[in-house]
């Protein structure tokens, strides 16, 4: 809805609508599914199921700061951005740019909010895999959004290839942001609620310091690099708590990642730009793949199990 609202014109009150409307339609579909999940169908009810209800409001609040990181980053930076007398054509771009970052992010984020019950069921922490998957999924797209994010952003018109540089810097920031959802969900699987607030805490500090000292001097640009920052910085402390085998996924994926993305680069320095972009992408993430694989972060029967599921 925030993408159609920009497109016909509607600028930063189109994306504000849409984050209302967004709120309105989960905090009801929630409501509805809690409410069959407790069997409650009468409000006198409720009481009946109170020490549940108290179990779920100590979760909410240990995992506010996290969440209350992402409210800021990802929709109070909008408005944000407002304030600080960034004009609404650079809010719509950089907007477009942060939904694009979104939406390669997506699959990973997906997992590792539904691995949380999925470790449940199974009685045994699966968030080391999700964490390996999630990224070795990733990885190949973060290349390609990398290599040519002013192309990218051009198929939606000329007037966005302005945002390509805070793209770029949004594209690498999904590798901490991954480790960041992972380890959230690693955090309230094993439930040690201070690791999710020190890591949420330290997210939302990052951003909110550096986004007001860097949009007022850079911009959007400012804007990207604040949030790339901010999941960086919040990433370190669970890599450190985090056993050794998740460290080396994290270490391979960014290996992949990287290599990739100077192989991109390479062509495209190496014959000044002459190549096409497509060209360059489709080595930069073949590169990607072969690395992972290489490196055995995942396998190629893994892969074939994943996609037969999904069938």
């Amino acid at each position: 809805l925030g993408i159609g609202l920009v497109f016909i014109g509607l600028g930063a009150f189109g994306i504000l609508l849409s984050f209302l409307l967004y709120s309105t339609v989960i905090t009801l579909a929630t409501l509805i599914l809690a409410l069959k999940k407790f069997g409650i169908t009468r409000y006198n009810e409720i009481h009946w199921h109170s020490d549940r209800f108290l179990q779920v409001i100590r979760e909410a609040l240990i995992n506010t700061p996290a969440k209350f990181s992402r409210i800021v980053i990802l929709s109070l930076s909008i408005v944000l951005l407002g304030f600080f007398g960034i004009s609404d054509a650079e809010i719509g771009i950089f907007y477009m740019t942060m939904m694009i970052s979104i939406v390669i992010a997506s699959l990973a984020s997906s997992i590792s909010y539904t691995v949380i019950p999925a470790s449940s069921l199974a009685k045994s922490d699966l968030t080391n895999c999700s964490l390996r998957i999630g990224l070795s999924f990733t990885s190949p797209l973060i290349s390609a959004l990398a290599i040519a994010p002013v192309y990218i952003l051009s198929m939606l018109g000329p007037e966005y290839r302005s945002g390509g540089s805070a793209l770029f810097v949004l594209s690498i920031g999904i590798l901490p942001s991954i480790i960041v959802m992972n380890s959230i969900s690693k955090f309230n699987n094993s439930n040690e609620s201070r690791k999710i607030v020190a890591t949420g805490s330290i997210q939302v500090a990052a951003f909110l310091i550096l986004f007001i000292t860097f949009v007022p001097i850079y911009g959007i640009f400012g804007a990207a690099v604040s949030i790339f920052v901010a999941y960086l910085a919040s990433a370190i402390p669970p890599l450190i708590w985090s056993s050794g085998p998740v460290r080396r996924y994290v270490l391979n994926s960014t290996l992949a990642t990287f290599s990739g993305i100077l192989l991109g680069y390479g062509i495209l320095w190496g014959t000044n730009n002459i190549v096409h972009p497509i060209i360059a992408i489709f080595a930069s993430v073949t590169l990607t793949i072969i690395t992972t694989l290489l490196l055995k972060n995942i396998t190629p029967r893994e892969i074939k199990e994943i996609l037969k599921s999904i069938k």
